[in-house]
């Protein structure tokens, strides 16, 4: 099991204390890339189905609970469609 896949098994318990680090490597361990940073955060979004897939992650610490709740259901949007995983 990846460290991608432990972060997303405790991003599945809880919502609350995550830094931007963690969250970004959910995201691009399942595929999303890194698309552009503004003044206040990063767009990561995901090739196989960019509109669906974006997030934005801040980059104050620690993120507030619905940046993770985004992350977790844009990663479950792309795994559930079956888009491959980075890597694979």
């Amino acid at each position: 099991m990846s460290s991608a896949e432990k972060l997303l098994a405790k991003l599945r318990q809880s919502k609350n204390g995550w830094v931007p680090e963690d969250l970004a490597q959910i995201l691009e361990g399942h595929g999303f890339t890194r698309k552009k940073e503004a003044r206040h955060g990063v767009f990561y979004e995901h090739p196989v189905c960019p509109r669906d897939s974006t997030v934005i992650l801040p980059r104050h610490t620690p993120c507030k609970t619905w940046v993770a709740v985004r992350v977790l259901r844009a990663v479950e949007a792309v795994l559930g469609r079956g888009a491959p995983k980075e890597g694979d």
